[in-house]
């Protein structure tokens, strides 16, 4: 039985903001939702949000914790919160021993899936993957499983990563037990566990850190990850699993594959299918994280070396950069989102929301903003965590934000975006802006721009003779100039891009 905390004051639990981007470039959202394409959710408590869905009615449902408390909360397609839901959109949930749902699936019927892990408690060293079912109005369906619910034990202890439903209406559960022990768990359409799936409903899943899954005609099974001892030494995992649960021997090396394209760490966090069969993994790589990674298989599992350079194509950024998410679009292209952290002059660093864009071949695709990528930052500092598809072309993201007066990122934010399939231009109206600073300088300058844009600093003295030059990378928002060896005096700077040329004095004391 689910139990409901009711409350007169939902203010003293959930705030609800519009926010301000504090740092965006041309990101493409939809004006219609919240203010300006974002809504921003503040409490008293420390909070997270852990799974997003669109509803029928094109209705957003989300699971938040705070508080110990599991929150429930509906949003108009607007983003307004639904005053036909809960009390004014919101409403509280204890399932005992199911913990906050790390995923949600809406089936054809309207109802909902929600992927929980379940517990037996400290004292009783049982984990199990969890999965209950929902009313559009977040009351359980009692006619599934035991009251709604059903899990299925797998060790001592573990954790959910994803959830897939089958062509029959079969549920798949990606985790790991025990440390890292990848499987997968099988539950029928009625909530019980599928005993012929693997060994009792679980079988191994063949990497040790799962991530994500997609599911594929015939019952077979996608999975991905990384594998390997531990940081730094991970390497990309991609398992399929036939219907009963066992390796499929004619894809890869006997059913799976563990890739290794010689930057020390290698991690797939996210997972596509293609129509015509080709399999794509996103994810990043490197110790410091500081690269976004796809990699595109054929449906045999060999490494497809059309795509990218040799099947592998990377975006390196400054400090880190991380792929959480990536999705199809209608032409073929590949949407990416994430964060990135990168330095700021006169700061320590800056962390944004990333939102990248390939073509069908790997490439960073140049028409979207110029550069194939664009940021954008809620509060102080955010990041995407949560991409769920709106339409064919549009999505919802969501992730935590850090408001400026606080060091909590315990804040989160859901954003509707515009078209992504689309070209997106800087227009005239948007013509990056240039800062140097200091001036006048004693030993450094640094050179920052509004805009991911490539270009070239010069500095001139006043008889045209060039005394230093400096390049500025895409993917890099600002640069610095040593300056120590130039004599003091007035020189002309003169930054010059593909399509812009900024020229202007700095003094060198």
């Amino acid at each position: 039985m689910r139990f409901f905390h009711t409350f007169s004051n939902v203010g003293l639990y959930l705030l609800l903001f519009w926010p301000v981007l504090t740092r965006s470039q041309n990101v493409p959202f939809d004006s219609s939702f919240g203010n300006n394409g974002v809504v921003t959710f503040q409490k008293h408590f420390g909070s997270s949000l852990y799974s997003m869905a669109l509803l029928p009615e094109d209705k957003i449902m989300l699971y938040a914790y705070w508080a110990d408390t599991t929150f429930q909360i509906r949003l108009l397609p607007n983003g307004d919160l639904d005053p036909s839901f809960g009390v004014n959109g919101i409403q509280s949930e204890i399932i005992p021993k199911f913990s906050f749902p790390l995923d949600i699936i809406v089936l054809p019927d309207n109802k909902y899936l929600a992927l929980r892990l379940y517990s037996e408690g400290s004292f009783i060293p049982e984990t199990g993957f969890g999965v209950t079912r929902h009313h559009i109005n977040g009351d359980l369906d009692t006619i599934f499983g035991n009251g709604g619910k059903t899990y299925c034990i797998v060790g001592n202890t573990g954790a959910v990563r994803d959830m897939a439903v089958q062509d029959d209406g079969k549920i798949v559960v990606l985790g790991f037990r025990d440390g890292q022990k990848g499987v997968l768990t099988r539950f029928y359409p009625n909530g019980s566990v599928d005993s012929t799936f693997g060994t009792n409903g679980v079988t191994l899943a063949h990497m040790d850190f799962p991530t994500a899954m997609e599911t594929l005609p015939g019952g077979q099974i996608l999975s991905t990850g990384g594998r390997g001892g531990g940081f730094p030494n991970i390497r990309l995992a991609l398992s399929k699993h036939l219907d009963n649960g066992s390796l499929d021997p004619s894809f890869a090396v006997n059913g799976k594959i563990n890739d290794y394209f010689e930057m020390e760490t290698e991690f797939a966090i996210s997972l596509v299918v293609r129509p015509n069969g080709k399999i794509v993994l996103g994810g990043w790589a490197d110790p410091l994280k500081n690269k976004f990674i796809l990699v595109q298989y054929h449906s045999d599992g060999s490494l497809d070396e059309s795509f990218g350079t040799n099947g592998m194509t990377y975006t390196e950024f400054d400090l880190s950069a991380n792929i959480h998410k990536i999705a199809l679009l209608p032409n073929g292209s590949l949407l990416a989102t994430g964060v990135i952290t990168e330095d700021v002059p006169g700061q320590s660093f800056a962390v944004s929301s990333l939102i990248a864009r390939y073509d069908e071949n790997g490439k960073l695709d140049m028409t979207y903003g110029g550069t194939g990528f664009q940021k954008f930052t809620v509060g102080k500092l955010s990041y995407v965590d949560f991409m769920c598809r709106a339409t064919d072309s549009t999505f919802l993201l969501g992730g935590p934000y850090l408001v400026a007066d606080s060091t909590s990122t315990n804040h989160f934010y859901v954003a509707k975006t515009g078209p992504m399939n689309i070209p997106v231009s800087v227009d005239e109206e948007l013509v990056p802006t240039l800062k140097l600073f200091p001036n006048p300088i004693s030993d450094v300058v640094y050179l920052e721009c509004s805009n991911y844009i490539e270009g070239r600093l010069k500095i001139f003295d006043l008889n045209g003779k060039l005394v230093k030059e400096q390049q500025k990378s895409s993917t890099l928002i600002g640069v610095k100039c040593d300056l120590s060896q130039v004599a003091s005096g007035v020189y002309i700077y003169q930054f010059t891009t593909s399509r812009y040329v900024y020229t202007g004095k700095i003094v060198k004391n």
